[in-house]
């Protein structure tokens, strides 16, 4: 085992429960990680930075991993050239040569697998900037207690737990993480199916599949798989057949995981029911949504976050409350801009 404190890594991916999950699993090694969203973004970073490594996603709306990787090469001088590690579900023999053919230097599947990420971050961490270290392994012991309150039908916790070795803490920001993306991501993937958009549903879906894996909704994740495949093969009728079925899975998973963020205070005060709050009039709700929108505009978003929660104290309805929340989780994730989109979109709304 070994630490890298001095290695600069930057990680690639749309879908930000991915880029979760490979921060927690890259946490030990004490290495700085950037972020990208898209392709776009990957290249801006890699243009203005020097990496050492890139961890690049296969599957992303717009551009994909490939387009991005061959851009880096051309475009990106001295720092394009480095390591760029493809991360994919496809592991197939024709996979890895594609990836090879196409700028790539090896391939990471996912779900990622600890032991897999050490042999890819051996390989091509520089020498001189591995630190040798003892392996401790994390102490992960969930009480009794903690798996009782945690249990979801659909959701294999113990799996999502030891997948990742991540403690209650991790676990419950990788679900609130897939809540919130959920609330967006049912009615995008429904859109897309019904307006035979096959592409990016292939994308969307993709996504759903290695996200659901992650915190142990295999079943939710099969089916994902199912349309992916479907998409990718051209089965369309399956799709126009199914899409409904995937969507009302997704949809339980999203109230189960529901029912478990509210029990740990995640989504309001487990303590308090609803019709104990304190109420608040249309016109003060309105005014505290401007007052938020503000602050993110003048940013401020740590007291854009601290009046967010002041507001979430009051009795709203859940339908705007539930809004809210996601609003919460993008500030939570530095997302500033989808939060103030997503504000002068409920404003649009209130003031109707």
């Amino acid at each position: 085992m070994f630490i890298c404190p001095n290695s600069r890594l930057l990680l690639v991916d749309d879908n930000r429960i991915n880029l979760k999950v490979a921060q927690g699993l890259l946490a030990k090694y004490k290495a700085n990680v950037d972020e990208a969203f898209s392709g776009q973004e990957s290249i801006e970073k890699v243009k203005d930075n020097k990496y050492d490594i890139i961890f690049m996603d296969h599957m992303m709306p717009v551009m994909d991993g490939l387009e991005a990787t061959r851009k880096i090469r051309q475009q990106c001088g001295e720092n394009g050239q480095v390591p760029i590690i493809a991360l994919t579900a496809n592991v197939m023999k024709e996979s890895e040569e594609m990836f090879l053919e196409n700028g790539f230097d090896a391939f990471l599947a996912k779900p990622i697998d600890k032991v897999e990420l050490f042999q890819i971050l051996d390989a091509y961490v520089k020498e001189e900037d591995k630190i040798p270290v003892e392996d401790v392994e994390e102490n992960t012991l969930v009480s009794k207690e903690d798996l009782e309150k945690l249990s979801m039908k659909g959701v294999d916790v113990i799996c999502g737990l030891n997948l990742r070795k991540q403690g209650v803490d991790g676990y419950l920001e990788l679900l609130e993480l897939f809540y919130t993306d959920g609330l967006e991501k049912v009615m995008l993937i429904r859109n897309l199916a019904e307006v035979g958009d096959y592409t990016n549903y292939e994308i969307q879906v993709h996504g759903l599949k290695s996200a659901a894996a992650n915190i142990g909704a295999m079943e939710l994740s099969g089916k994902a798989k199912e349309h992916e495949m479907a998409a990718k093969d051209g089965n369309y009728l399956l799709i126009k057949d199914d899409y409904d079925t995937l969507l009302k899975m997704y949809d339980f998973i999203l109230s189960e995981i529901e029912g478990v963020l509210t029990t740990y205070g995640k989504l309001g005060d487990a303590g308090d029911k609803e019709e104990n709050l304190s109420a608040i009039d249309d016109k003060e709700l309105v005014k505290q949504v401007e007052k938020i929108l503000e602050l993110l505009e003048d940013f401020k978003p740590k007291d854009a976050a601290k009046s967010l929660d002041e507001l979430l104290k009051f009795h709203i309805a859940s339908e705007t409350k539930n809004v809210l929340h996601a609003i919460r989780a993008k500030l939570k994730l530095y997302d500033d801009d989808a939060a103030e989109d997503m504000l002068r979109e409920l404003l649009e709304v209130l003031y109707l």
